[in-house]
């Protein structure tokens, strides 16, 4: 009888109860600082088509893409057609080119959801929970209500 590897995938790990609640206590914090600013929340998906992220990152950035070769027929050929996205800011560019004519012009929002990369680094494991707040106003404005919005995380 051969012994199944209990170890999660190389780069990845598990997250028991209390880790989960910690983390789920710190963002339940952020986000309800972000929403008491008017930031609105988004979600992408985890999948992109990778003509969407590549080329976006750079050379170096295109070899740390998280790849997911074909499937069925087209599964001999060793080629991607997805990926998972690298960090939050390409799916959100995206979206807004997606859905330009339904968001606001001022389009103030949060993300705060797991990121993956092909290689590991020091600092990195493949996969990692990211969070991103983007929003489009002059500069000085932006740089003001960030200040504001971290000074109420305490």
């Amino acid at each position: 009888m051969s012994s199944a590897k209990t170890q999660p995938a190389r780069g990845m790990r598990d997250f028991l109860p209390a880790d989960v609640r910690k983390r789920e206590y710190v963002i339940g914090v952020i986000k309800e600082v972000y929403e008491r600013y008017g930031f609105e929340p988004l979600e992408t998906p985890a999948v992109e088509n990778i003509e969407t992220l590549m080329g976006k990152y750079g050379e170096e950035g295109n070899q740390l893409i998280f790849k997911i070769l074909k499937r069925g027929e087209h599964e001999k050929t060793g080629e991607a057609d997805l990926a998972l996205r690298y960090d939050l800011t390409v799916p959100l560019a995206r979206v807004v080119a997606q859905y330009q004519n339904e968001l606001p012009k001022f389009f103030k929002r949060y993300q705060i959801q797991p990121v993956w990369r092909a290689a590991m680094s020091m600092c990195w494991d493949r996969s990692r929970w990211w969070w991103r707040r983007k929003f489009a106003r002059p500069r000085v404005m932006r740089s003001q209500r960030l200040v504001s919005t971290i000074s109420r995380f305490d």
